[in-house]
Parts: structure tokens; C-alpha cells; sequence
């Protein structure tokens, strides 16, 4: 899987933009970011070796994160979560699209989902960089009047 100079780099920026989250993000940046990152690695070890085949176990992978990326969007109020949801649905319907046509060309397939996890990585970036302002805005936020000690 990190055959690549492309993969090479996309890891790169998955390590640095996963460990920017862990740093500054609160929790729904570190749980994508922690599941990101595992992700990453079942992908590597459930990967075919297969040339032309389509990646059933990546497949898999995704979209459990997907399930997972969706779990946090419920629970938290953090707005990147949305898009990172939609650029994962891309990717599981990136893999179906080549499951059901085999007329695709394996470099546009692999090529979609390298694009769809860069638009994630970018969308984790964002809720990590915006996560300290999210913070003060909860913290500085009033009380209901029912928890108001006055």
C-alpha cells in the first residue's frame, strides 16, 4: 500500500494532521483522528495484492468508518464532521461503483480515494484548528436559567 510516493505522502499528511487533532482537538477530533489512523493500518494489512481487482477488505474498512464517523456526527455538535461523512460516503461509493462496473480503470479507481481521504484529512484539519475556539465558545456560553448558581 505504501509502494508510492503519493502513498507515501498521504500517510505523511495523515500522521500530521491526526497528530495536530490529537494536540489541539477535543474529543470528536481525537476519535476521527484515532479512528483515521486505524483505519489506515487495517487498510494496509486487509489490502489485496491482486492487481486489478476491486478491494473488498478496504471496502470493509471504510465503511465501518463511515458507521463510526457517522456515531460522532450524532454526538457531537462539531460542523466538519458533516463533510468528513459525506467525502467518506464517496469513498464506500467509490468502491461500489467498482464492484458493480468492472469497466472502471483501477487508477481512477485508486485515484478517487485517495482524493476522497485527502478531503478528510482536510476536513480534520479544520475541526482541529477551529477546536480551541469551539471550547471558549462552550465555556464562555451562559447557563440555562435552571443551572444558574445566582
Amino acid at each position: 500500500m505504501f509502494e508510492t510516493t503519493a502513498a507515501v505522502v498521504g500517510l505523511g499528511l495523515a500522521i500530521l494532521a491526526c497528530g495536530l487533532a490529537f494536540w489541539r482537538g477535543l474529543w470528536p477530533e481525537r476519535s476521527a483522528a484515532a479512528v483515521i489512523l486505524v483505519g489506515w493500518v487495517l487498510s494496509a494489512l486487509v489490502q489485496s495484492s491482486q492487481t486489478f481487482t476491486p478491494e473488498w477488505g478496504v471496502f470493509w474498512v471504510d465503511l465501518v468508518v463511515l458507521i463510526l464517523f457517522l456515531g460522532l456526527l450524532m454526538r457531537s455538535r462539531r460542523l466538519w464532521l458533516a463533510p468528513a461523512c459525506a467525502f467518506q460516503l464517496l469513498a464506500v461509493a467509490s468502491h461500489l461503483a467498482m464492484l458493480i462496473d468492472h469497466r472502471i480503470a483501477m487508477n481512477t479507481y485508486l485515484m478517487a480515494l485517495s482524493i476522497w481521504s485527502l478531503f478528510i484529512l482536510a476536513a480534520l484539519l479544520a475541526g482541529a484548528l477551529t477546536a480551541r475556539s469551539a471550547r471558549r465558545r462552550r465555556d464562555d456560553a451562559p447557563l440555562p436559567p435552571d443551572r444558574d448558581p445566582a
